[in-house]
């Protein structure tokens, strides 16, 4: 990615060229966060050889054996070179107004634009039901990564729950 703004005659190299992270892009000024899409992640990873080699670079193969897809390392930002032990979701307590609610907190990649994060719930582990209770604002951990939580919409004392992360393409 551009981290500052390509000098004036390089505007036609697409070297020079980012995903704006703002609706209208922004013209005329540098840009200071890029939007993601998984091909141009796989691109930074994968040698042209091995992009060409679906067993190592398609977005269900697990090039370093870790249990994770490729796509799951961008989504939630792992090396598809390195058998590695990723931060994993976790469940946390929120209290809103003095009522305590089961809230999962992970880390994603900002501003896939070509990915979809649901968060769901299910009582019974049988029927997930999405849920939309974003906690706070996003934390920016650099490299394009960001940390956030979601809560689900019944109290805690409301019955068991279970919550998860999907991302999808």
């Amino acid at each position: 990615t551009q981290s500052s703004s390509p000098a004036w005659d390089a505007y036609e190299n697409p070297a020079t060229w980012g995903l704006s992270d703002s609706a209208g892009s922004s013209p005329g000024a540098g840009e200071t966060t890029y939007s993601n899409v998984f091909i141009s992640w796989r691109r930074s990873h994968f040698s042209p050889s091995e992009e060409a080699n679906a067993a190592i670079s398609a977005p269900a193969a697990d090039a370093d054996l870790d249990e994770r897809t490729n796509f799951e390392e961008f989504a939630f930002g792992g090396n598809p070179r390195a058998f590695e032990s990723k931060p994993q979701p976790t469940a946390t307590i929120i209290n809103e107004n003095g009522v305590d609610y089961p809230a999962i907190t992970f880390d994603r990649r900002h501003s896939a634009i070509d990915t979809t994060y649901t968060v769901q719930v299910a009582n019974d582990l049988g029927t997930w039901t999405p849920v939309n209770f974003p906690v706070g604002a996003p934390i920016d951990l650099g490299n394009g990564m960001e940390r956030v939580t979601y809560r689900n919409s019944v109290p805690l004392n409301g019955g068991p729950c279970c919550l998860r992360v999907r991302a999808s393409r």
